[in-house]
């Protein structure tokens, strides 16, 4: 798996074609991506008792691990949505399974960074920042990539433009989404 994140960095476009030639059925993904988010939440919550507290403010939201696990399932579900959707509008052939498959695969190679980024942290605070950066980069890198094949744009720039029109999808989806928690939350239902 590690050594697939690896090449998927240094050749995002033959590691897409490949992934996408498996055919992955949604019944597979689905879960995949719920993995994803448990893994991550697991980090938070890691990371929450390893690493020093964050002082907190007024104005500091508190998660519990079902709000942030919704929260970020959420998320990522819009995330797929609108980068289909996005693509679509710009004229892209990928089927949805492989906007579903780029967000879990980008999603897992960020949850790798995010341990390791624990670890940094930990050891040394000025390069956890700096890898920080990092991951960003290569994650929009590897991101392009994959919109790129898996909508057989053949056009990075158009790849790139489905990501800005899809980040205008989340923020509305989210700002939805968020209000729907906040308003369950505030019933005491989690």
């Amino acid at each position: 798996m590690l050594r697939l994140m690896v090449a998927t960095v240094q050749d995002p476009p033959q590691v897409a074609r490949g992934m996408f030639g498996l055919g992955l059925p949604r019944s597979v993904l689905w879960p995949a991506l719920a993995l994803v988010v448990i893994l991550s939440v697991l980090l938070v919550a890691l990371a929450s008792i390893v690493l020093p507290p964050v002082p907190r403010t007024e104005s500091t939201i508190m998660l519990t691990p079902m709000s942030y696990t919704l929260i970020l399932a959420g998320l990522l579900t819009i995330s797929v949505f609108a980068l289909n959707g996005a693509a679509q509008m710009l004229g892209g052939h990928g089927r949805f399974e492989d906007s579903l498959l780029t967000v879990i695969w980008v999603t897992a190679i960020q949850v790798v960074a995010q341990a390791i980024q624990i670890v940094l942290t930990l050891a040394a605070p000025f390069l956890s920042v700096v890898f920080l950066t990092a991951t960003l980069v290569v994650s929009l890198w590897v991101l392009v990539h994959f919109i790129n094949e898996a909508h057989k744009f053949n056009s990075l720039g158009r790849a790139f433009m489905t990501i800005v029109v899809s980040v205008i999808g989340v923020i509305v989806g989210s700002t939805m989404l968020l209000s729907l928690i906040s308003a369950i939350a505030g019933r005491g239902v989690f």
